[in-house]
């Protein structure tokens, strides 16, 4: 699946057309997806004004041609921009915009040609600012309208987690529907990092939609969304898609889709590094539209070893956070010894992205009266809620620890272990690393997945 503001999730050609525009290079999209293995496209008309003639006059027909199946995917008003000018326009699902009356016409007249069109559906249908728009008289009128033309088209809603749990949401459209697109992101935590949940997250769902003759299908991220602190990895992926898959088979999925896979080229897929020092860092972080409650932490830690003959102890490290004045106290950044706190910093106290010893002028910290006589000793690195928040998203980095007199066990976060990461809620502790080819090893897992030799 394709969609705007991913990297690389469709392909196009690299030189404008007579008409200004870099239209979708349909033969090494084909050959990429053939080299996928998959078996569906949900093709995404946002991008360019161009988007719908390249689908009906040249993608469509080569999917067909190479057995692929194909959904046309359209955007609510929360993502249409206006404009009537066609050269400085936004984005919007042209050329019909937000006449779903005219898409339904046009797309099921189009199905009616090739039968490799099998189904469209909405994005972001339920979040507010588009219920004005679709109210069930006016989503009934269009998708009628489509069956008429085409009674084996299907329709499907992208809807977050919070709509596709309520029952009063799925009764009030679900006569209208084929089913349901469910975007994961670990809910209600909105992350791209913990798969783990997918599966029950998933019967959540089914134990709503199978009562009412809705399908359901799982989309896991394999590219960024925006409001989560981190990019999704090729590990991520993997463990979605493995908890997903049994469903399918069993039927009780309609399908997954694997949204943004990195199909053009092997660039990053997410140019966030993050790190000061060489691949990793640690991030605390709470993401968008997540509240707290004060005393809640995310909190990464280990016990070192400390050496009793040393005759001085030191801790030094580098801390940064994206954030750029704003109230205090919420978010402090802390670091501990045996629960003692050594370093104490509010998030909102430093110039934004940019990387610090401790504090400004600090440098190292003198901890030789706290590990004086020790053998061993718990350092805790922790984001800590001093207030509860609503909506305040942060993500602070630790990196390149360096001691005097004891030893730390992975302190440049260079790999996944030596520290025990724990979060509450939405708060986050996360090692993560950066890889350089990570959107070619997304891709390779997702042929894993799609494609098993």
């Amino acid at each position: 699946m394709t969609g705007g503001n991913t990297i690389g999730a469709d392909v196009r050609e690299t030189a404008p057309r007579s008409d200004g525009f870099l239209h979708i290079d349909t033969p090494r999209l084909v050959k990429r997806l053939k080299d996928l293995g998959v078996n569906t496209y949900v093709y995404g008309i946002w991008d360019s004004p161009t988007d719908w003639d390249d689908l009906r006059l040249e993608f469509l027909p080569a999917a067909d041609r190479a057995h692929i199946d194909v959904w046309v995917y359209l955007v609510p008003p929360t993502e249409c921009s206006d404009s009537a000018d066609r050269l400085r326009a936004g984005r919007c699902s042209r050329p019909f915009k937000l006449d779903f009356i005219a898409w339904a016409r046009e797309i099921s007249a189009l199905s009616s040609r090739y039968q490799n069109l099998s189904a469209w559906a909405i994005d972001d249908f339920s979040i507010p600012g588009n219920a004005a728009l679709f109210t069930p008289e006016y989503v009934q009128t269009f998708t009628q309208l489509a069956k008429q033309t085409n009674p084996d088209l299907g329709f499907y809603l992208t809807t977050y987690f919070s709509a596709a749990s309520n029952p009063a949401f799925l009764d009030k459209y679900a006569p209208y529907l084929d089913g349901i697109i469910y975007p994961f992101l670990d809910d209600p935590n909105w992350n791209n990092h913990r798969a783990s949940t997918a599966d029950d997250r998933i019967r959540d769902l089914l134990a709503l939609t199978k009562p009412r003759a809705l399908g359901l299908v799982f989309m896991a991220y394999a590219n960024r969304y925006l409001a989560a602190m981190l990019p999704p990895t090729a590990g991520y992926v993997d463990e979605a898609l493995s908890l997903a898959e049994p469903m399918v088979r069993s039927g009780d999925l309609d399908g997954i889709i694997a949204y943004g896979t990195p199909l053009d080229g092997d660039g990053q897929h997410d140019l966030r590094r993050g790190g000061m020092w060489g691949d990793g860092r640690l991030s605390l972080h709470l993401p968008a539209w997540s509240p707290t409650h004060a005393g809640e932490a995310a909190v990464a830690t280990q016990v070192v070893s400390v050496d009793p003959d040393a005759p001085r102890y030191e801790l030094s490290f580098w801390e940064t956070d994206g954030q750029d004045g704003g109230p205090a106290p919420y978010h402090a950044k802390q670091v501990l010894l045996d629960g003692q706190v050594i370093w104490e910093r509010d998030a909102t106290d430093q110039l934004p992205g940019v990387w610090v010893n401790g504090h400004d002028w600090q440098g190292r910290i003198d901890v030789t009266d706290i590990l004086r006589g020790k053998t061993s000793a718990e350092l805790t690195v922790r984001l800590l809620e001093k207030n509860g928040v609503s909506y305040f998203p942060v993500d602070v980095a630790f990196d390149h620890f360096q001691s005097l007199g004891f030893e730390i066990a992975n302190p440049d976060f260079e790999q996944s272990g030596g520290w025990k990461v724990s979060g509450v809620a939405n708060l986050n502790a996360v090692i993560h690393l950066y890889h350089e080819d990570e959107s070619s090893r997304i891709f390779e897992t997702v042929r894993r997945h799609f494609r098993p030799e």
